[in-house]
């Protein structure tokens, strides 16, 4: 990403609305443009417990959004999707180890 992930996470929560658009535009042209680089960009910040816990709460959420849904169309869409990713990349995000309240991992918090 052009701008530090955890800026544009924070911005993206901001209550000026100008600066928080621009991060949302942001967050989702880099989704569009470089799925991989997006989604481990987001799991960095959020296993990164240096990190403000805005920015992390926020990337879970997106990266959460990301990889699951609701909708069966649309989790349909996002397995495939995650189906199609380089399996290095696949790899590489599961063995970041995340240490949730519950001292979970992303593999398991994800059921893989």
């Amino acid at each position: 990403m052009a701008m530090e992930v955890t800026q544009i996470l924070l911005n993206a929560q901001s209550v000026d609305g100008a600066l928080r658009k621009q991060a949302e535009e942001n967050l989702k042209q880099c989704q569009e443009q470089n799925l991989p680089s997006f989604l481990y960009s987001l799991a960095g910040e959020l296993a990164n417990d240096e990190k403000p816990a805005e920015s992390r709460k926020l990337a879970g959420l997106i990266l959460k959004n990301a990889l699951d849904a609701k909708e069966q169309h649309r989790k349909i869409e996002l397995v495939q999707r995650w189906l199609s990713l380089d399996p290095t990349l696949k790899l590489k995000l599961l063995e970041l180890d995340f240490d949730f309240s519950a001292s979970i991992s992303f593999a398991s918090f994800f059921g893989f």
